[in-house]
């Protein structure tokens, strides 16, 4: 019975065999030389070639039968990096536009081009260190060029090998000789129009790329520490109106108390170029005596701060007197690091109570609605502060080549210490813009930048966007 059930086995399993060779060649299968596995990057290439992606724009160019014609003027990359996800969407979704337009009998004109200039290209090209805050800008412009000249080459094959249809024989550049000629002409007109002015405005500027910053270059890290400080201000007594000088008559004692303007900040060495102390005509006033203080030292602040400042101080305030903001106008102050300068109160409406004293400290070079406010009434417009972000000789003695933002803004606290002029000092965590290049925090600082005057061509502007269409709606 063992030997049996052996056998049969073995006869089984040759039968099978048998049965699979006689069987093999009656089907019908068809030959064929398919892969068994796909490689993309050798067999996409090769569809491309045979399907003459490349050859589409050059074909419908010379298509008589395409009489309409689609312009695509596209707003070129920066010659500043390898090919991403957003020059893929870009792209890809500007394609689809123009590949619709071809099948709907449009002839399409799309030049591509790069934008070949700028600090996004400069701070690829140069090193990491210090070396290039030396170089000639000759050499810069020169190791710019060839960096955007090799990217623009490396960008460039992988459009085409997306497939991109667009007349790829024929580039622009921003660093052409033409296109050049035709900036330079473009400004010469507008020049001649009197569109161009040069004008000191204080603007973001980054000490760690030495450059002005739009709006748009900027990081707002929320997580930013400064060291906030109260700082008083001497009041001229003299200047005051009557009803408070009546007031102060009245609160004074043998110590013959100061009178102070209180204000906050979280740049202290922005007050090397205080020129006013700003206040808001709507809010109300006070004048609050310091009970605990043997001096008995008055000071001027918006009533509905007095509790806010009392905790943070340690000021034991106990307001004598309130008035309206309009009470303050012609009141000045004495320059808390500038001997014998006097500095006017000035009304703004960008002036609040949300925080600080309701008293905002002025520095024309250093804020845009501090700028703003100087203009009105004729402020000087003075930067103490250079390229690198480092005090100039102009400023108080001592701190010439100081970072602002480290040593020097430690020196200006130090010094209005050493005065007896700041009450309370503490760290200040708040949003606060960032170099999105180099990830360092910013400063605003004044210097001569050349403006386009588009009030003079505000309604022809306008005029023409009527003929604008704008998807979606």
């Amino acid at each position: 019975m063992q030997l049996f059930r052996r056998q049969h086995v073995v006869l089984c399993r040759s039968c099978v065999r048998c049965a699979s060779s006689q069987y093999t060649k009656t089907v019908n299968l068809p030959l064929t030389d398919f892969p068994l596995r796909s490689d993309p990057r050798t067999r996409e290439c090769e569809i491309q070639h045979l399907a003459e992606f490349n050859d589409l724009y050059r074909w419908q160019q010379n298509n008589q039968r395409l009489t309409k014609r689609f312009c695509l003027h596209d707003g070129p990359p920066y010659a500043n990096g390898d090919l991403h996800v957003g020059h893929a969407l870009n792209k890809i979704l500007k394609d689809i536009t123009i590949r619709y337009k071809l099948m709907t009998g449009h002839k399409i004109d799309y030049k591509p081009g790069w934008d070949c200039h700028g600090l996004p290209i400069e701070m690829k090209a140069l090193s990491a260190d210090d070396a290039w805050r030396t170089m000639p800008a000759t050499d810069i412009r020169k190791l710019a060029r060839d960096f955007a000249r090799r990217t623009v080459e490396k960008q460039k094959t992988g459009f085409i090998r997306w497939g991109i249809m667009a007349d790829w024989d024929r580039c622009y550049h921003t660093f052409d000789n033409e296109y050049e000629a035709k900036q330079l002409l473009c400004f010469y007109q507008m020049y001649e129009r009197d569109l161009i002015f040069q004008n000191m405005k204080p603007v973001f500027w980054s000490p760690s790329s030495r450059t002005a910053l739009g709006e748009a270059e900027l990081e707002y890290v929320d997580e930013h520490v400064s060291q906030s400080v109260y700082v008083r201000l001497p009041v001229s007594s003299r200047s005051l109106p009557s009803d408070l000088q009546a007031s102060l008559e009245n609160m004074r004692s043998d110590s013959n108390p100061g009178i102070f303007l209180l204000t906050w900040t979280t740049l202290a060495w922005t007050i090397t170029g205080n020129e006013a102390v700003a206040y808001q005509t709507e809010a109300t006033y006070s004048l609050c005596e310091d009970v605990h203080a043997n001096t008995g030292d008055v000071y001027i602040m918006a009533t509905d701060k007095i509790s806010d400042v009392a905790n943070a101080t340690g000021l034991a305030l106990n307001p004598t007197y309130t008035f309206n903001g309009e009470r303050l106008k012609g009141v000045e102050y004495f320059h808390p690091l500038a001997k014998d300068k006097t500095c006017p109160m000035l009304p703004s409406h960008h002036v609040t109570l949300d925080k600080g004293t309701g008293l905002v400290h002025i520095a024309p070079a250093h804020g845009m609605d501090d700028f703003n406010l100087s203009v009105k009434h004729s402020l000087p417009l003075q930067c103490n502060v250079n390229e690198d972000g480092q005090f100039t000789d102009n400023v108080v003695d001592g701190l010439s080549g100081m970072e602002v933002q480290s040593e020097g803004n430690e020196a200006v606290i130090r010094m209005l210490r050493k005065k007896q002029l700041i009450l309370a000092s503490m760290k200040y965590t708040h949003s606060y813009p960032y170099d999105w290049r180099t990830k360092k925090p910013v400063i605003v600082r004044a210097s001569k930048q050349w403006f386009i005057d588009t009030d003079k061509i505000k309604n022809q502007t306008l005029a023409c966007l009527k003929d604008v269409k704008t998807y979606p709606e």
